[in-house]
């Protein structure tokens, strides 16, 4: 009776310990299962860029009346700070020149009349807000418009001022910092325009 005691206390202690052990395995795999929960390092979300500078080439031909013929192009500087991730607010300074005919009847000092024609050089300054439907790390499409003035310098004659903007009907970038993009709008950037820009 002596060793049946002894042989089923022996067994009883062996299964104490086998379930002990399985506590302890299970306790571990689940601390560890918590602490590469709470310490791994997460992947960084993708942040806004608030800062968009921009240049840009366009035909101008729309701008003041000016045709295809005329136009000298547009060149574009332009910076936007981003509110939220479908407004901007920022400005532009846009140059203009072009050879619009303005004929001018003058004397010299002699009687000899005469007439030439002109080269304007426009420089546009303007406040604008933008509007974006698309908001992606690698693509955005946006539409905005702008309002400011227009300073016109004529060889010979008085600078002249006008109201001036842009309205932006459709516009995108592609490229997460340094980007590539197109407008199209009417205004004095011109009615097709190539963008070359960086957002940080």
């Amino acid at each position: 009776m002596q060793i049946c005691n002894l042989r089923t206390k022996k067994i009883n202690m062996k299964k104490l310990y086998l379930i002990l052990a399985l506590i302890i395995c299970v306790s571990t795999i689940n601390a560890q299962v918590v602490f590469d929960t709470v310490f791994e390092p997460q992947q960084p979300e993708y942040v806004l860029p608030v800062n968009d500078i921009q240049i840009s080439f366009g035909d101008g031909i729309i701008f003041n009346g000016f045709d295809i013929y005329d136009a000298l192009g547009s060149y574009t500087l332009s910076y936007h700070y981003n509110l939220k991730k479908w407004i901007a607010l920022g400005g532009f300074v846009s140059y203009s020149p072009s050879k619009e005919t303005r004929y001018y009847d003058e004397y010299s000092n002699y009687g000899i009349y005469y007439n030439y024609k002109s080269i304007l050089n426009n420089v546009s300054l303007a406040f604008s807000v933008r509007f974006t439907y698309l908001n992606r790390p690698n693509a955005k499409l946006y539409s905005g418009c702008s309002l400011g003035l227009m300073h016109i310098f004529e060889k010979g004659q008085r600078m002249q001022m006008s109201m001036s903007g842009q309205m932006t009907f459709l516009g995108f970038q592609f490229g997460r910092k340094f980007y590539i993009g197109g407008e199209i709008g009417i205004g004095a950037k011109g009615f097709f325009t190539t963008n070359l820009g960086y957002k940080f």
